[in-house]
């Protein structure tokens, strides 16, 4: 019996325009300036207040038990206080650039 080659196949040139074209996408991402210096704490902010409003819904069901209740109101002040961090981290970035807002 003869030995098959272990030699790995070469990729086609279909896959190489595919990763070439994944590369030149990731680099544009990383090399275009961003618009907002302050984008990451602007989401952080919108994320912190979806998590406050869903846990306030939450707390509406009237029906809820009373350790759910609890576990619900720890959890809501918990989500409070990291959208106040998110706002404060946004006021200092927004003092750091000002004029950088595009709103």
């Amino acid at each position: 019996m003869a030995k098959r080659s272990k030699a790995k196949a070469k990729p086609t040139k279909k896959k190489k325009a595919k990763k070439k074209a994944a590369k030149k996408k990731t680099i544009k991402k990383l090399a275009r300036p961003a618009d907002d210096p302050c984008q990451a704490q602007e989401d952080a902010v919108q994320a912190a207040q979806d998590d406050v409003d869903q846990k306030r819904k939450e707390l509406e069901d009237p029906d809820l038990p009373p350790q759910v209740r609890k576990n619900l109101e720890k959890a809501l002040q918990r989500a409070e206080g990291k959208l106040n961090a998110a706002e404060n981290a946004l006021g200092r970035c927004r003092r750091q650039h000002p004029g950088s807002h595009p709103h």
